[in-house]
């Protein structure tokens, strides 16, 4: 899929039982946090991110975050961390 694709076409990916569909257009109305204007490249970053790690930005599992002309960043939150090490038979929880 190019990346202009992206940017119309929904990816569409699971995430713990449930579909999440994702498009550029949907990502940059509804989940950028900030005052910039991110590019098609960045979000085309953020959905691959979210596709290939199983990420739901709908529950802030990820961020899209971009201020003024500076670069934009993705963070993952601490509980999409914890919910894959949960996940994990040899995770032995907090001491």
């Amino acid at each position: 899929m190019t990346e202009n694709q992206l940017m119309t076409k929904a990816v569409e990916f699971e995430v713990n039982g449930e579909a999440v569909k994702l498009s550029g257009n949907t990502v940059r109305e509804y989940l950028v946090r900030g005052n910039g204007a991110v590019d098609d490249q960045e979000v085309v970053m953020f959905i691959n991110l979210c596709k290939f790690q199983k990420l739901n930005p709908f529950l802030n599992e990820a961020y899209l975050i971009k201020f003024g002309s500076q670069p934009s960043q993705i963070i993952v939150s601490k509980e999409a961390f914890m919910k894959h090490a949960e996940s994990n038979p040899t995770y032995r929880d907090w001491e």
